[in-house]
Formats: C-alpha cells, sequence, structure tokens
C-alpha cells in the first residue's frame, strides 16, 4: 500500500527546497546541532505519536510509529523549536555525549579550540545552557585565539565602556586595581578570588 506524506513548509507556508540552501542535514551539523535532537525534530515534521509526546529516542520514535498518526496538513519547519530541541538535548546530555559533539563540530571548522577531550569537557561544563555548538564556540574561541587576530577598533571600545555612564570604564578600574593585588597567579587562588 501507499500514504501521502505531507510537504515541509517554511514558516510563512512556502514550500521547503534545496533553494533555501541550509536545509541539508550537513548543514545543520556545520551549525552545531546534535543529531538525536535533529532526528527527533524531523520525525515530528507531519507526524505525531500522540499523548502529547515530543521528546523521544530513535528506539521511541520506531515504537511509537504507526502511518495512521501522520497528519493530513503539511508541516512547517520551525527553526525555533528545532533550537529550543536541541538546547534540551544539550542540556540532558551526559559530559561524554557532548564533548564527542563538539569535537565532531570542531572537525569542521578552523577554530583556534584545540581538540582536547579534557579542554572541551572543562569548556561545556564552564557553559552549560548552551543552544548550539556554534554558539558555544562563538563565545569561547577567544579565549584560544592569537591576541592579533582581532582589531582593535577603538570606537567600539569607546562605544561601549562609556555606556551607560561609563559603567564598564568604572568596572575595569575597579578590577585593575584588585587584580595588582593578586600575588598568586596559580589556578587554586585564582579560583578563590576575588573571595579571597
Amino acid at each position: 500500500g501507499y500514504c501521502h506524506l505531507p510537504l515541509i513548509m517554511d514558516m510563512q507556508g512556502r514550500k521547503l527546497s534545496k533553494r533555501d540552501g541550509d536545509v541539508e542535514v550537513h548543514a545543520f551539523r556545520k551549525a552545531g546541532y546534535l543529531p538525536e535532537a535533529m532526528l527527533n525534530f524531523i520525525a515530528l515534521l507531519g507526524w505525531s505519536p500522540g499523548q502529547d509526546i515530543e521528546k523521544m529516542t530513535l528506539d521511541e520514535m520506531i515504537q511509537y510509529f504507526s502511518p495512521t498518526r501522520i497528519g493530513k496538513t503539511n508541516a512547517k519547519f520551525d527553526r525555533n523549536k528545532l533550537l529550543a530541541f536541541n538546547t534540551d538535548a544539550a542540556a540532558a546530555a551526559g559530559t561524554e555525549r557532548l564533548v564527542a559533539g563538539f569535537d565532531d563540530y570542531l572537525s569542521l571548522r578552523e577554530s583556534p579550540i584545540p581538540r582536547e577531550p579534557g579542554l572541551l569537557a572543562h569548556i561545556i561544563e564552564c557553559s552549560r545552557g548552551f543552544r548550539t555548538f556554534e554558539e558555544l564556540e562563538s563565545k569561547t574561541s577567544v579565549l584560544f585565539a592569537p591576541d592579533d587576530s582581532y582589531a582593535f577598533d577603538p570606537k567600539a571600545v569607546e562605544k561601549v565602556l562609556h555606556k551607560g555612564d561609563g559603567a564598564g570604564l568604572a568596572v575595569l578600574a575597579e578590577l585593575k586595581g584588585e587584580l595588582a593585588a593578586v600575588s598568586d597567579w596559580t589556578v587554586a587562588p585564582l579560583h578563590q578570588w576575588p573571595e579571597a
């Protein structure tokens, strides 16, 4: 027998196609999405397991699947929902799984972040709550890049530091004095700072 599968549309109701550019699986891998979150999201495009169940493992999807629960209307590819699925999947995943995923993501790009499992685990644990590996990299890669890889923009610095009646400048001035008083720049004392 045959069954009709509904089309997948964008959020404006237009047919989703390769012309949209970033709808191929590899594009989402390069953008830092977990494959299990993508699979869960895609499975729900035009199908529902019922009982208000949304988050499922592959085995659960196989268990719940029935062609009678395929919808009759066209599904919408909601990128915000996909991002929410990925955020939840990353929050629920163990460190080992996330290290493997982050390492895979970094293998596809030129990143200054060293692909050392212990370091990647530390970055992940310090950044819990991240939505995609791309976001994780953008927030932490500055720590590993050479200083000269960033252009100094005096206008941008001026704008940011003078915002809010110079709040940024005040924080830096206070921080400079406190850091000058730190005599032991090793891990344990710095982890205690500024309480120490």
